[in-house]
């Protein structure tokens, strides 16, 4: 063999996923922008296992999927169907209890005008300790800044909920 076989390991990525319980096409729909098919929409040339179709943009291609499957949104927005065993071998559960990147926070009540957007999460090279890097909006002014562990435990910025660009708030 002249071609030299190259190991490699998946870089941690994250990515959004939901799955297909056979009654909830609505969901599926909204996740997935519309590109998201039950058998009976589509040909049948489905065995009865597979019970719903995916598109893949990148391949451009349906791709069946059975019940239980779950719909990977991955990094480049193309979706694809994996199974449950799959999923919990390739990919663990994000960590809801920190900050996030791309993720901006707001106090629950609106009763100050602190605002803190995560750009990146490091961690402290001897203790492991989380720090989140970005900016804080706090009297009107946006300033760097770090949190670290004991400011979301402590001061309660646990209560928190999402704020997208426009300023809309998601819980």
């Amino acid at each position: 063999m002249s071609t030299p076989i190259v190991r490699r390991r998946k870089r941690p990525v994250e990515v959004a996923t939901i799955q297909w319980t056979g009654h909830n096409i609505d969901d599926l729909i909204d996740f997935t922008g519309g590109d998201f098919l039950l058998p009976e929409h589509v040909e049948r040339i489905f065995s009865p296992e597979f019970t719903a179709k995916v598109y893949d943009s990148i391949h451009n291609t349906w791709v069946r999927m059975k019940t239980g499957h779950h719909v990977v949104r991955g990094i480049q927005g193309e979706l694809y169907p994996i199974a449950e065993d799959v999923l919990a071998e390739t990919y663990e559960p994000v960590d809801e209890g920190f900050f996030r990147p791309g993720h901006t926070y707001a106090e629950v009540g609106d009763t100050t005008d602190w605002k803190f957007r995560c750009d990146t999460v490091t961690t402290h090279p001897e203790d492991g300790e989380r720090t989140a890097l970005g900016w804080r909006h706090f009297r009107g002014e946006w300033e760097p800044y770090a949190y670290g562990e004991d400011d979301w435990e402590i001061h309660r910025i646990v209560d928190h909920i999402d704020v997208t660009e426009a300023g809309d708030r998601h819980v």
